[in-house]
């Protein structure tokens, strides 16, 4: 499961990110809301054992389905797997970590 935390567009990125599709399979399945936190399934972390590596790509595929929403550079997003069903152990895996800020720049630009 991936949490994708953003206030504004939700209906947007619910939309946007549901629509990724890698050889004619959805990828991502949105789960539920709770205030700014958005919920998806994601099958990617069946194909992948490797927490990094999907979270990587998870991160990746939202990010670009997102960036297609006209105006995203305002929203303020951060997005973090689910492990264990707790969010806060995802933190671990996320692709910007606050001890390496230089490779969060690099994915951003």
């Amino acid at each position: 499961m991936v949490l994708v935390n953003c206030k504004w567009r939700q209906q947007n990125i619910i939309n946007n990110v549901e629509s990724v599709e890698i050889d004619g399979i959805q990828i991502f399945k949105h789960v539920k809301t709770e205030g700014m936190r958005i919920y998806f399934d994601s099958k990617i972390g069946d194909e992948v054992r490797n927490m990094d590596k999907s979270s990587f790509m998870e991160y990746m595929l939202i990010m670009e389905a997102i960036m297609e929403i006209p105006g995203w550079a305002a929203l303020a997003i951060s997005i973090l797997p689910v492990v264990n069903d707790s969010v806060f152990e995802g933190y671990k895996y996320t692709v910007c970590r606050p001890n390496r800020p230089m490779d969060c720049q690099r994915l951003l630009k």
